[in-house]
């Protein structure tokens, strides 16, 4: 990684260290936060911006922080961290309600607006929506140049950001950390349980 690159990673795992401390003292606390709080602890505590960094590093490239601060480069990252929290409080939360971690978006909507299971996992289907349509509208805007060499660097950057996003879907689909794969139907759709194990359904 070259010297920009290497202060971005620096920058963003101190980032994420404070993220994962704040995050620590939510979940000790006696109340249950905030649901849009919540999530906006979670775009530092997650990890995706050092991830996406690495990118750079993986791919053999630096992106100028020019190019790398451009107001659209800076809205993909960005939604594309937020789409890995989204995606990942849906998949996760019958794993988080069983062992007691109710810090979920899906668990905080419930609880702050008195709404079902079914409507708040759609709440946050819709926010899905938005902010891909948010880090798709930004392409339109990307600082592309003369040079190919370059563009292809931003390109690469780019694909890495919605790795990040589909990847956390991806991931939770092949493992078992999250739910079991007699859970999903033929189409991939996902059931969720949550019923107390050993208990009837």
């Amino acid at each position: 990684m070259g010297p920009m690159s290497i202060e971005r990673m620096r920058r963003e795992l101190h980032e994420y260290i404070e993220g994962v401390a704040r995050q620590q003292a939510v979940r000790q606390d006696e109340h249950l936060p905030d649901p849009w709080y919540h999530f906006e602890i979670r775009i530092a505590d997650i990890g995706v911006y050092p991830s996406i960094t690495q990118t750079e590093f993986a791919m053999d490239f630096e992106l100028p922080d020019s190019t790398r601060y451009h107001e659209a480069m800076k809205t993909i990252a960005t939604e594309c961290t937020k789409l890995s929290i989204l995606i990942n409080e849906i998949l996760s939360v019958q794993k988080e309600f069983h062992v007691g971690q109710l810090e979920n978006m899906v668990l905080l909507f419930m609880n702050t607006e008195n709404i079902s299971v079914h409507e708040s996992v759609h709440r946050i289907i819709s926010l899905i929506r938005k902010h891909y349509a948010a880090c798709e509208d930004a392409v339109a805007s990307l600082p592309w140049t003369d040079d190919e060499v370059d563009n292809e660097h931003i390109r690469e950057y780019i694909r890495g950001c919605r790795r990040l996003a589909t990847g956390t879907g991806h991931w939770a689909y092949l493992c078992t950390r999250y739910f079991d794969e007699t859970q999903l139907d033929e189409k991939w759709g996902l059931v969720l349980n949550f019923e107390a194990p050993g208990s009837a359904t």
